[in-house]
């Protein structure tokens, strides 16, 4: 199976705000189209973009000459308002 590719190039030609009327805060179609990817996919997208970053860090941002990897799984639920 190929993995997918997070190369620049391979990324569609936008002109300067095209995303600007499309913003919204409604992000339940965005959650049911997540849990419809399968992890087989989302798995190695996300070890990728990893690597990436990863890569592309600085040595100044080690801490003692090691890689710092920090996972943030905060949520937060609040009521619904008008």
């Amino acid at each position: 199976m190929m993995e997918p590719s997070l190369s620049p190039s391979a990324w569609p030609e936008l002109p300067y705000g095209a995303w600007a009327d499309t913003c919204t805060t409604n992000t339940g179609a965005y959650c049911q189209a997540r849990a419809r990817l399968p992890l087989t996919t989302t798995s190695p997208l996300a070890r990728q973009v990893g690597e990436l970053v990863a890569g592309g860090a600085p040595a100044r941002w080690h801490w003692q000459g090691r890689r710092v990897r920090l996972v943030d799984g905060t949520t937060l639920r609040l009521a619904d308002t008008p």
